[in-house]
């Protein structure tokens, strides 16, 4: 699948966060998050969509593609991306043409 970065197509906002602290004794993680990069011009392509069963409930999710200009910093799994006030774990992150920009595959869960 070829990527390209149009400027017309980053038409929507998004922030990139990692999480903060240290690990507990089980290596969790705690639940804080800081922001690495705020109000990035982003194209977004909704791939899929479903339900799946996790923990005795039905548990929405959404697999979205993000496509960002080059940032400096490398955005990695363990940062996740914040689309319209909803959290979204990234899954992969994928180079369009060498400093060009990125795509972003990340993914969204109703827990609620």
């Amino acid at each position: 699948m070829k990527y390209t970065i149009n400027a017309g197509e980053l038409d929507r906002r998004l922030t990139i966060q990692q999480p903060t602290g240290t690990p507990n004794e089980y290596g969790e993680m705690p639940d804080t998050w800081e922001d690495v990069y705020t109000n990035i011009p982003c194209g977004v392509t909704y791939i899929k969509g479903g339900e799946v069963w996790e923990s005795t409930q039905d548990v929405g999710n959404l697999t979205t593609d993000f496509k960002i200009r080059y940032v400096s910093t490398a955005i990695t799994p363990r940062m996740r991306v914040v689309f319209e006030g909803e959290n979204y774990d990234i899954k992969r992150v994928m180079e369009v043409t060498r400093r060009k920009g990125y795509v972003i595959q990340a993914q969204w869960k109703d827990n609620r």
